[in-house]
């Protein structure tokens, strides 16, 4: 299968700081659900949709749900991509990607979340 070709008008974080991120994200979202007393079959089941649809035609859902995207919506597609299980490394190139970008990867800074949630220092 030939790479999906990520185009931007800027520069993405690399794969591994992607990845990164989104590690940091199932924890927030584990941790809402247990805060929230929600269950995570719902998350799961729509987890599983997203999955089979994206490995079914990658080409089809990158033109329908991220081409023309900024950046930072970009980003956070491949985040939870890869909470899905998908390896962004086996569907996914850039040309535009910087092992130097500083700054938070996707939306939100989920690392620093998960810190304040550990140390309970959030406020819900």
């Amino acid at each position: 299968m030939e790479k999906i070709l990520i185009e931007v008008n800027g520069t993405i974080h690399t794969f591994e700081s992607i990845k990164e991120a989104a590690k940091y994200k199932a924890e927030f979202l584990e941790q809402t659900e247990l805060h929230l007393n929600e269950s995570p079959a719902q998350r799961a089941y729509n987890n599983n949709l997203i999955r089979d649809k994206f490995i079914e035609n990658p080409n089809d859902f990158y033109k329908k749900y991220m081409e023309g995207q900024s950046i930072i919506e970009i980003e956070e597609s491949l985040i939870d991509l890869c909470i899905l299980g998908i390896d962004i490394d086996e569907y996914f190139a850039c040309e535009k990607q910087s092992m130097q970008k500083q700054g938070l990867c996707g939306i939100v800074n989920y690392k620093n979340l998960c810190e304040k949630i550990r140390e309970d220092k959030y406020v819900w």
